[in-house]
């Protein structure tokens, strides 16, 4: 029982040096002071799908980072010859997670529920139980997917396939887009239940038997995911298939012409073409914009008859949030991790004795980002349907926001030294680019400089129905502001007494 409460300690000393509680707290009053903001009417329902897309999911990728980073510096060797087991180990860190997902989940649930007649208490329980139950589903199962993994993209691409129907089923339950008892059968569906009938106990309870059996599902489910985290653990990581043997005198291809940055460039271009989180990441735009123009128009009719609210005056809120700023959300956090990935494996330790120079991999990385953005938003934007044709500021608005991209790999390599602090800072990002384009709309003109000195605020400004500014002006200040931005962080990145080995940044005396 000591080792046990002295793991729960160390898991907690490390979560918080790697900032994994801060963000934890940071993003809960972040939700806090947004549905403060919001009508007393509208917050229960906003609320209950955060607490469970963010909250009870918050530490489903630093479940397996932190494993990640363990092997990496080889604290894993020596936890396995520790009286600490394969299972206490999961259980601990699943444990410590979950908690601190409940945690965050309080303040949520009370500012969301102060509308409440008088039953705040229980249904503030109800809330709690419901994101530790999810919490605890989704920990395992990520665990599980990502135990035998020996790299961030190889668990991503495991983790996509198992985690997407555990988080999309429930969403469609408590959105009202399916209603089905067969939801159930998805174990996260129970959770999310629990955490509807905290927030809305009038919208309708379930069947008298779907809480009842979905929690003791939900606990199998977890158990089992749970079990399989545990034998990955003692079987270890999987081990790359080893190249085809040539045979003798055979010609070998070569790869292109044209120095040493070509040659990296093809490396890497192949890498990503075999990495299936890189392609996926890449297609995102393409799935996104479709998913969009498919659904948005049903989502309209359904806000307006369930709530009375119109939301067509909203639209370019929804073109920001969605397209504009969500595409170069995904692929400059794709491109950060793998900044801060070759700085984990040793690449950019490599790098420093090669021709192909630090400047020439950053700039290399910020060109390939900036690419892959600009495709992606020239076919999301017009697919989506939210774009009634383009404006001059629309067009404005797409140049600025494929700049966002190499920006976000440039915070992330200058803010993080590896995979945990990196998830960390997406995690922190992705949340301040969700929120920019609802505050720039609901404040005043008058206070909107606030937020000039953040470059993605230009991208949001030149948006038609935002600002009145003249699209030249907006497009002039948000080159510079993001010309700036990238030319500090840069310096920061390759200042001559900052040196990135194995992953850490050390001072060269």
């Amino acid at each position: 029982m000591n080792r046990i409460v002295a793991a729960c300690a160390l898991e907690a000393r490390v979560e918080a040096r790697y900032g994994i509680v801060a963000a934890a707290f940071g993003l809960a009053a972040l939700w806090t002071l947004v549905l403060a903001l919001v009508p007393a009417a509208a917050a229960p329902g906003l609320a209950a799908v955060l607490l469970l897309a963010d909250t009870a999911g918050f530490g489903a990728l630093f479940v397996v980072a932190l494993l990640l980073f363990e092997r990496q510096e080889g604290a894993r060797d020596a936890l396995a010859v520790s009286p600490l087991r394969p299972g206490e180990y999961v259980a601990v860190r699943v444990g410590v997670l979950t908690a601190l997902s409940v945690l965050s989940s309080l303040p949520i649930g009370l500012v969301a529920l102060r509308g409440s007649p008088g039953g705040a208490t229980a249904s503030l329980a109800l809330v709690a139980v419901g994101v530790g139950l999810g919490s605890l589903l989704f920990l395992a199962v990520s665990l599980a997917a990502g135990a035998r993994a020996d790299t961030l993209p190889r668990f991503f691409g495991r983790f996509a396939a198992v985690f997407a129907p555990l988080l999309l089923a429930p969403l469609a339950r408590l959105l009202g887009l399916a209603d089905h008892p067969a939801l159930f059968l998805v174990p996260s569906t129970t959770a999310a239940e629990l955490i509807r009938s905290g927030m809305l106990p009038d919208a309708g309870a379930a069947e008298p038997w779907a809480l009842p059996l979905g929690a003791a599902w939900l606990l199998l489910c977890a158990g089992a995911a749970a079990v399989m985290a545990a034998r990955g653990l003692s079987a270890g990581p999987d081990e790359a298939a080893p190249a085809p043997a040539r045979r003798a005198g055979r010609r070998t291809t070569r790869g292109p012409r044209g120095g040493a940055a070509a040659a990296f460039a093809w490396i890497d271009l192949r890498g990503t073409a075999r990495d299936a989180t890189s392609v996926a990441v890449l297609a995102g735009p393409l799935l996104i914009s479709v998913a969009v123009g498919l659904g948005y128009p049903h989502a309209v009719d359904l806000v307006t008859a369930r709530y009375g609210v119109d939301p067509a005056p909203y639209q370019p809120v929804a073109l920001t949030v969605l397209i504009l700023l969500h595409v170069p959300l995904m692929t400059g956090a794709i491109g950060g991790l793998r900044t801060v990935e070759d700085g984990d494996d040793g690449t950019l330790l490599l790098l420093r004795v090669s021709p192909f120079t630090a400047p020439a991999y950053l700039g290399y990385r910020i060109a390939t980002t900036t690419a892959a953005c600009a495709l992606g938003l020239a076919f999301a934007v017009p697919v989506s349907g939210l774009a009634d044709g383009f404006s001059p500021g629309l067009l404005v608005a797409v140049a600025l926001a494929a700049l966002q991209a190499p920006l976000l790999v440039l915070v992330v390599a200058a803010s993080t030294a590896n995979k945990v602090e990196a998830l960390v800072a997406v995690k922190l990002l992705g949340a301040a680019m969700t929120l920019l384009p609802v505050a720039l709309w609901w404040l005043p003109v008058s206070l909107q400089w606030v937020l000039w000195p953040l470059p993605p605020s230009w991208a949001v400004l030149a948006v038609p129905g935002y600002s009145t500014l003249p699209p030249l002006a907006v497009a002039a200040a948000g080159g510079v502001v993001a010309l700036l931005a990238g030319a500090l962080l840069s310096v920061r990145i390759l200042a001559p007494h900052r040196v990135r080995l194995g992953g850490r940044r050390r001072r060269v005396r």
